[in-house]
């Protein structure tokens, strides 16, 4: 397992490498880009050992640093927040897979390489830094809030780093005094705070607070705990090595004298008082489960595993916990392995919930597990900052828990005198049974199924293709056990707006049928109350488009979006995933992954999958498919291939989970390389067919050899470790310029000599121009303008190579726009030729981008570079294709 990590922590350091050179890319900087890449030299070995990760992302944090303190003029304008916020919860979700290996493996030896420790708190300390004063400039007020909300993921996972390393069984004492000096530095920063953090202390009370404590506690293990530790090694070693090592707590100690003071002070705060200004920190990488507690009781849940429930155990814990039929899981199954904490006091763990709630009219909780029985608990409802929406509750000796949402249901016995059913949700919803009936005795149950509007929204937005027929939809009554003989009223409220473009349905629905009826039988009260004759099984008021409604729409397309947005089914696709080999090239064997995910949510599942190493195949996604919770999918696979005789045939089936990571992981033993591998998924109730899907194995081999060039600064030399190539926000700001520049000194110095013999003509004005607008920034600017698909075009119009168009987009499939820009780059080359001006216009005009052309060509005529301004009118053809 420890090895899995340390090949993921490598993925997302690749990962990392891209989205650095995108940011510069979406601040139209096609320079700073090039200078990223050329400087992720340290990507191209495997990580062995945790310090090898950790000198990676202090790398990657130093550039970024450096970079923004460079760009800070320029990108003070035109800031890509989002972009720049995703890296830093990536940083900090790299850290925490370390975090994690070095508290579950206390025992993770350090490679010989000395420095990389110290070069990691050099490194990673002026990226934490970032917010003291004058050095976020950049920021405008209102995004100051969710730039503090990635820090606080950041700050304390890597003191928990810090801690891992300097707190374990065997201490280790590399680059100690770095991390004290990043923890001293903090603390003064977030005790003398700055304009910036007065600010955000306004905005967000609880956030600075929360961060002095984990800096302060980490101040104070280190002062008392460390001390003890290095006491006792020390009088291990020889007399010589005493007097030498003797000597580093004291220079540290004595210089942090003022610091001790804080630590005590820290010592005598009630834990009252400090629980007033906690925040929920992540518990392990792989779940999305959060902890409040002291950072003196952190080491207590830390070491304590939260993990998603493996699939093969999914259908026995919903078995187990034995939910009720207007029960409904709302986060994934969670299990805790490892050391338990023996007391819950001062511990709230929270469990993320997989849907968003606009208010608690439903009643939600958590069923946590003991032994074999599962029972609720008392929780709390939450909304963290942006960390999104939990259940929170305090349970001690946990070995898993689920949170549940229970939907309003009433039952209630009716005689021949007939009755009325109500819950507290809404009085206004009403069954009422009419007398008459010849039964004695009748039991009714009357449930309420409420519109899920967020889920609903999301889908709206993802998919206006899919949902284009029903526009609004009232709660939902579902009856069972009334007598038949008779209609029952019922009474539902539903607000619309009456217009021609309007229509009212009635929807009749069971588990296998739908019935659609026109308004007819509505009658209509006060308050928008419509009363609607109907008997046992589900009703539901719709309104659609008259003009959409009925041309080609047929009642499962309605019946379809129904389920949807009442959440009793999801519409979800199925994707298939294969692990890259960067390493170890092996073209015998390779690893699947299927995957099956709601339709708004696959571009984030595939996101997610890239920083672990694995890329989607082409053209493998499934059509829209309509699954429901539990529901099995089960794998075939023919072919020329060998499946693992060890794993069992039970294996290969996946239980869905909504809001979950549904996937099933298997290896594959190729046995014709010529030949082809076909995918069969299959719905577990009745064998009827999800998904096919059959390639050439020709082209799994080349997306497993998919691997990361090599970048022209490479380096084979240890001893250096590369660490002066790497600039410090505080060097001399000429030479970062230098060093962001050089590139494009080469270029410029080539054709600058070439003319300096010829007279000034408009032959010479006519290249310096083209020059300009084949300059990186103008192809940064022009990249962003055009899909995937144009610019995959453009490309073998100019005369490309396929394979290679095709290995640039994959490399870079998560931005379509960083993609294009590296097309354009290596087309254009290092030694730039004026001819290939009137190359990029002609093959602007053949792809059918003549709004392009005639801006570049424009623009060449004024001899300048592209800018942002020549793009803001664009053709209405431009604006349709999007």
């Amino acid at each position: 397992m420890k090895g899995n990590d340390l090949l993921i922590c490598q993925r997302r350091l690749e990962y990392l490498g891209q989205r650095l050179q995108d940011l510069a890319v979406e601040i139209g900087d096609g320079q700073g880009a090039v200078w990223f890449k050329q400087n992720l030299w340290f990507l191209n070995k495997p990580a062995e050992f945790i310090d090898d990760v950790l000198f990676g992302v202090g790398k990657i944090c130093n550039h970024l640093s450096s970079y923004l303190h460079f760009k800070k003029q320029k990108i003070h304008t035109n800031f890509p927040l989002t972009t720049f916020v995703g890296i830093l919860y990536d940083i900090s979700d790299t850290l925490s897979i370390a975090r994690d290996i070095l508290l579950q493996h206390p025992e993770e030896k350090l490679s010989v390489k000395q420095s990389q420790i110290e070069l990691f708190w050099k490194d990673c300390t002026p990226f934490l830094f970032i917010f003291e004063e004058k050095k976020c400039s950049f920021l405008r007020s209102e995004q100051v809030p969710t730039f503090l909300y990635a820090l606080m993921d950041l700050v304390p996972t890597t003191i928990q780093v810090g801690l891992g390393l300097y707190c374990s069984s065997e201490p280790r004492f590399r680059g100690l005094d770095c991390f004290m000096e990043t923890c001293l530095r903090l603390s003064k920063v977030l005790v003398d705070q700055g304009e910036f953090l007065t600010l955000a202390d306004k905005m967000e009370p609880v956030l600075i607070p929360f961060l002095r404590q984990w800096v302060l506690y980490a101040l104070e293990v280190l002062q008392n705990g460390v001390k003890t530790r290095m006491t006792r090694t020390e009088s291990k070693e020889n007399s010589n090595d005493n007097n030498q090592e003797r000597q580093r707590p004291k220079t540290w100690s004595a210089s942090s004298h003022e610091d001790q003071d804080d630590s005590e002070e820290y010592k005598t705060n009630s834990d009252s008082d400090a629980e007033k200004c906690l925040g929920p920190i992540k518990v392990y990488h792989s779940s999305r489960v959060r902890a409040t507690c002291l950072p003196s009781r952190w080491l207590k849940v830390a070491r304590t595993r939260m993990v998603c429930c493996p699939n093969e155990l999914r259908k026995h814990c919903l078995e187990e916990a034995g939910l009720k039929e207007n029960q409904k899981l709302v986060s994934n199954i969670y299990l805790a392995t490892g050391p338990q904490h023996s007391s819950c006091k001062g511990i709230k763990l929270h469990c993320p919930l997989i849907k968003k709630y606009e208010d608690l009219s439903l009643r939600l909780f958590v069923k946590v597990k003991k032994g074999d029985v599962w029972r609720t608990a008392q929780t709390k409802w939450e909304q963290l900052y942006d960390k999104g929406q939990f259940l929170t509750f305090e349970e001690e000796f946990v070995e898993g828990f689920m949170a549940v949402e229970e939907i309003p249901m009433v039952v209630k016995e009716i005689g021949p005198k007939g009755g009325r059913l109500s819950t507290e949700y809404d009085k206004r919803i009403e069954a009422e049974i009419p007398n008459g009936v010849k039964r004695d005795i009748s039991t009714v149950k009357m449930m309420i199924q409420p519109v899920d509007r967020p889920r609903e929204q999301l889908y709206r937005e993802s998919c206006p293709d899919v949902f284009h027929c029903i526009k609004s939809t009232s709660n939902a009554v579902e009856i069972d056990g009334a007598p038949s003989e008779r209609d029952i009223a019922i009474k539902i409220p539903f607000d619309i707006l009456k217009d021609s473009h309007t229509k009212i349905l009635v929807l009749k629905y069971t588990n296998d049928h739908i019935e659609v009826r026109d308004a007819s039988s509505l009658e209509r009260g006060d308050g928008n109350l419509y009363t609607i004759p109907s008997r046992n099984g589900g009703t539901v008021l719709a309104t659609v488009d008259p003009d959409v409604y009925g041309q080609n729409t047929s009642d499962s397309d309605i019946k379809r979006e129904m389920e949807v947005i009442l959440g009793k089914k999801q519409l979800c696709k199925l994707l298939i995933f294969v692990e890259l080999q960067h390493d170890k090239l092996d073209f015998d064997n390779c690893v699947f992954q299927i995957v099956c995910a709601e339709k708004y949510r696959v571009d984030e599942v595939i996101k997610e999958k890239s920083k672990s190493g694995l890329v989607e195949i082409p053209k493998s996604q499934s059509s829209d498919r309509l699954l429901k919770q539990a529901d099995d999918i089960k794998l075939e696979m023919k072919g020329s291939i060998q499946m693992d005789d060890d794993i069992p045939k039970e294996a290969y089936t996946l239980t869905y989970l909504e809001g979950s990571d549904n996937y099933l992981r298997f290896p594959v033993k190729l046995l014709d390389r010529n030949g082809r591998i076909t995918f069969v998924l299959r719905h577990g109730k009745d064998d009827s067919i999800l998904h096919t899907f059959f390639c050439p194995i020709a082209t799994i081999l080349e997306l497993m050899s998919n691997t990361r060039p090599k970048s022209s600064s490479s380096r084979d030399s240890e001893a250096s470790e590369g660490h002066d190539e790497v600039f410090l926000v505080d060097q001399d700001e000429s030479e970062l310029q230098r060093s962001l520049t050089e590139i494009s000194i080469s270029s410029s110095t080539e054709s600058a000599s070439q003319s300096s013999g010829q007279s000034v003509n408009q032959r010479d004005v006519e290249n310096e121009a083209a020059l300009k607008i084949l300059a990186r920034n103008s192809i940064v600017l022009l990249a962003k303008q055009m899909s995937g698909e144009e610019g995959h075009l453009l490309g073998v119009v100019l005369g490309m190579k396929p394979e290679r168009i095709n290995q640039i987009y994959k490399m870079y499939r998560h931005s379509g726009s960083l993609a294009n820009f590296y097309i354009l780059y290596e087309w254009r080359g290092r030694r730039v030729h004026p001819d290939q001006a009137s190359q990029l216009v002609s093959g602007l005009q053949d792809i059918d981008r003549a709004d392009l052309a005639t801006i570049v060509t424009n623009v060449l005529k004024k001899n300048r570079t592209l800018s942002s301004t020549d793009f803001e009118t664009e053709n209405p053809k431009r604006k349709a294709r999007r």
